[in-house]
């Protein structure tokens, strides 16, 4: 990402301290002229640093305004992951190790039972069908899933680009192999490996034996 001038920047700090702000608001807040504001935002938002939204007025067009965006945690990094992974590998020590399994098995029975009611309301119900159920549960969630399934191999690999419980995953394999037993039951089929996302290996991966 190409470096942010100083109104960028400022813009940027304004939204992260206030929140959603329309383009008047920035523009009379900086005193700058609202043509370079314009610029600036336009800029930010091809970065992904911001978003616009719309805000309902009282009269006449909503009004454009801008967020911060999912691409500004380059700018404002957090120890959230840290943190989280320094408490798990705490309980872990202090002997707590059951009730995170007790967590993540709640964690993935949720999600266990949104799988089962988007299956239910298909006609189709096979291998297939309770597939992509699955997948559209795990990408809501934000897990960015695919499949690849080889009838020569008799297998089915599960991927899975982006792993929003990593900080957890890296500091133990509970939700791992509680995924992979989920998995198993939506599918109806046997794992035989299950490898978790690591500095190698950009992705989750689960492969399961075909019968």
């Amino acid at each position: 990402m190409n470096l942010l001038n100083e109104d960028q920047f400022r813009i940027l700090e304004r939204l992260k301290t206030h929140g959603t702000l329309s383009i008047d608001a920035i523009t009379d807040w900086y005193n700058k002229p609202k043509t370079a504001v314009r610029r600036s935002l336009l800029d930010l938002e091809k970065k992904g640093l911001i978003e616009r939204v719309l805000i309902k007025s009282a009269r006449g067009r909503p009004l454009v305004a801008f967020r911060l965006g999912s691409e500004a945690k380059v700018v404002f990094p957090t120890k959230e992951a840290e943190v989280l992974n320094e408490l798990i590998k705490f309980l872990v020590q202090q002997g707590q190790r059951p009730l995170l399994e007790s967590f993540f098995q709640e964690y993935w029975e949720k999600r266990y039972e949104r799988v089962m009611e988007k299956i239910s309301r298909r006609k189709c119900k096979d291998l297939s069908a309770r597939l992509e159920a699955l997948k559209e549960v795990l990408n809501e969630d934000g897990f960015y899933a695919r499949s690849n399934l080889s009838k020569k191999d008799k297998q089915l690999t599960m991927r899975e680009c982006h792993c929003p419980i990593s900080a957890v995953a890296s500091a133990t394999n509970v939700p791992c192999d509680l995924e992979s037993q989920l998995i198993s039951k939506v599918l109806n089929l046997d794992c035989i490996s299950a490898e978790p996302m690591s500095g190698k290996q950009g992705e989750c991966r689960f492969k399961f034996k075909i019968p």
